[in-house]
């Protein structure tokens, strides 16, 4: 459910990978993202297609290592299952434009 007030991110799958596969350099501040969003009264709110649960499919170390590891498919499942952090949306046209709109908007910096 959308919560109003709370400024919309929208997570595509690469950044659920980055997440999946613990990318060091970005580890600290998708927790915290992802925390916040679970948070009654945090400050965002995460989106995400539901296109994202079908390509997120294993880990980069079990794609490299050809063998699927049922800890990494609990641990993609979970993430669609907090329902307070992530809201999980149908993808048609003009939920792309809007996402494309939400990415774009990321390049721009306050200040920049």
């Amino acid at each position: 459910m959308l919560r109003p007030g709370r400024r919309r991110i929208y997570w595509d799958s690469c950044v659920w990978l980055r997440y999946i596969n613990e990318s060091l350099e970005d580890k600290e501040v998708l927790d915290t993202l992802l925390r916040d969003s679970s948070m009654r009264y945090g400050d965002i709110h995460l989106i995400t297609s539901v296109i994202a649960q079908t390509e997120v499919a294993f880990a980069a170390a079990e794609q490299n290592n050809q063998t699927l590891d049922a800890d990494v498919e609990q641990k993609i499942d979970s993430l669609w299952k907090d329902r307070r952090a992530i809201t999980l949306v149908k993808y048609f046209p003009a939920l792309a434009l809007e996402a494309r709109g939400l990415i774009r908007m990321s390049v721009e910096r306050p200040g920049a």
